[in-house]
């Protein structure tokens, strides 16, 4: 059975001040669905035990969740942007890294897919009110609520392993205040939303598949495909 490692955040019980791991379970149903077994990755500084757990996974995915500190690509954080986790940073470009260096399969959504663009070198968006066009909502209200738009397929590894024979509009989940300004050198864009953005990527080196949305909270079927890919089940 090929075994999947899902990224985990932290976060702050208030009644207590104590720190929690959390992640969604549409993540774990979304690799119970393609027939793996799923397991969650901590925090993790030391590089030898980074390297020793991805060598024994077959997938990695890399979660969404809170903002990237801007100064990991070298700006200083806007009015827009001031929450997010030195230590869950730390330890996830470590992981991106070496997940990169032996070529494990790897899905980045959303965070992941953010912070996969400034490994290689790119930037972001602080927030999305920078971009000029205003034509597409990449989020409403609170951060729990999803908002939908189409996306643009283009012709990509992408478009084969979802199935379709030419270029496809299909409709996503969209839940994003930030998205890719510059796209990183290695980095082949596969998506755009209507406005421009980049909504999905690949790379030649690298096994990976990078989605702004969030698969593993879509009914359609369509979406474990990338998963089975990953995995060598199609």
């Amino acid at each position: 059975m090929k075994i999947v490692g899902i990224t985990l955040s932290k976060k702050l019980t208030k009644e207590n001040g104590i720190k929690s791991y959390e992640i969604k379970d549409s993540y774990i149903k979304y690799v119970n669905k393609a027939g793996f077994l799923p397991i969650l990755i901590p925090y993790l500084d030391e590089e030898e035990k980074i390297r020793d757990l991805l060598n024994k996974l077959d997938i990695l995915i890399l979660s969404g969740g809170i903002d990237i500190a801007p100064f990991r690509y070298g700006e200083n954080p806007s009015i827009y942007c001031q929450d997010f986790d030195f230590l869950r940073d730390e330890s996830e470009f470590k992981i991106r890294k070496i997940a990169r260096d032996i070529n494990i399969p790897t899905l980045a959504i959303c965070r992941g897919f953010q912070l996969v663009n400034i490994l290689y070198g790119g930037f972001l968006y602080q927030d999305l009110s920078q971009l000029n066009d205003n034509s597409v909502i990449h989020r409403h209200g609170e951060e729990e609520e999803i908002s939908y738009h189409y996306v643009k397929i283009k012709r990509s590894k992408l478009l084969n392993i979802l199935g379709f024979s030419k270029e496809e509009k299909i409709i996503v989940n969209s839940n994003h205040h930030q998205g890719i300004k510059d796209l990183g050198q290695g980095l082949t864009p596969s998506a755009y939303s209507d406005d421009g953005l980049i909504e999905a990527f690949e790379s030649d080196t690298w096994n990976m598949i990078g989605l702004q949305w969030h698969p593993e909270d879509m009914d359609k079927d369509t979406m474990v495909k990338i998963i089975e890919y990953l995995g060598g089940n199609i």
